[in-house]
């Protein structure tokens, strides 16, 4: 399987919940948590017992399902047809804005990098460079700081 993007799930996040009627209810990749994490399970069947006496519950569910089928749309729209500038350039503001911070630590190698990005990491490097030329950015193997507020 080919490396994927590493994404956050936040206290109160549904994993999986646009796979629990599917055909195939399996979750394709595999979640680590990086401290102590308890996880509530909701077998298929409790769940739509659930949707049948809670039309509000239900509500909501297909309200977070459908938010983030919107979300995962907008993402796929965003990553076809980008430069490697753009894709990085994304990848920095993301990080910008969950690190708080223009000092971004790096929680994965360049290679990773990379394959989040779905470029070769040689293409990445060069364009790294080109973008510390450019005055954007400095970087060390841990850690890429943006040189002005917002490098868009």
């Amino acid at each position: 399987m080919a490396s994927v993007s590493k994404s956050a799930f936040l206290y109160g996040d549904v994993l999986g919940g646009n796979l629990m009627f599917s055909k195939n209810p399996y979750y394709p990749m595999t979640v680590t948590a990086k401290e102590a994490t308890l996880i509530l399970e909701i077998n298929k069947d409790r769940l739509f017992s659930l949707f049948s006496d809670n039309h509000e519950f239900l509500k909501s569910y297909l309200e977070y399902v459908s938010d983030h089928t919107v979300i995962l749309g907008d993402r796929i729209k965003h990553y076809v047809n980008r430069t490697i500038r753009e894709s990085i350039i994304s990848y920095l503001d993301y990080e910008c804005k969950k690190q708080n911070s223009n000092i971004i630590k790096l929680s994965m190698t360049k290679k990773a990098l990379a394959e989040r990005i779905g470029v070769q990491r040689t293409s990445l490097s060069r364009e790294l460079a080109k973008m510390r030329e450019d005055g954007l950015i400095e970087f060390t193997p841990v850690s890429i700081s943006l040189l002005h507020k917002s490098i868009k």
